[in-house]
């Protein structure tokens, strides 16, 4: 489902807390699903200044959740992807979540 049907709020109620900003999947279909033979972001962060070696400036989501499957499937496999070398240290082990 999406982030209502499931419960989940982002930190900073769904948008932006003074280090980050949020975005990702939040509304679904009128019944609550998406395709899964597609990649979708579920959930993804930004950091809206530079931390350490990181950069960012609120628009470059340097942490991403993804979902995606074979279309008929009932499961997805979930990935989290940090592609900023500089970011992984802030998160040790964000990016081997689904890995």
């Amino acid at each position: 489902g999406d982030w209502k049907i499931i419960g989940y709020k982002a930190p900073g109620g769904g948008d932006k807390t003074t280090n980050f900003t949020y975005d990702g999947f939040k509304e679904g279909t009128a019944d609550h699903t998406v395709s899964l033979a597609t990649k979708t972001v579920g959930w993804q962060a930004a950091n809206n200044a530079k931390l350490n070696d990181c950069d960012g400036d609120g628009t470059i989501f340097n942490w991403t959740v993804t979902v995606e499957g074979t279309e008929g499937d009932s499961e997805g496999t979930f990935k989290a992807e940090v592609p900023g070398e500089n970011c992984t240290e802030l998160t040790p082990t964000f990016h081997t979540i689904g890995g």
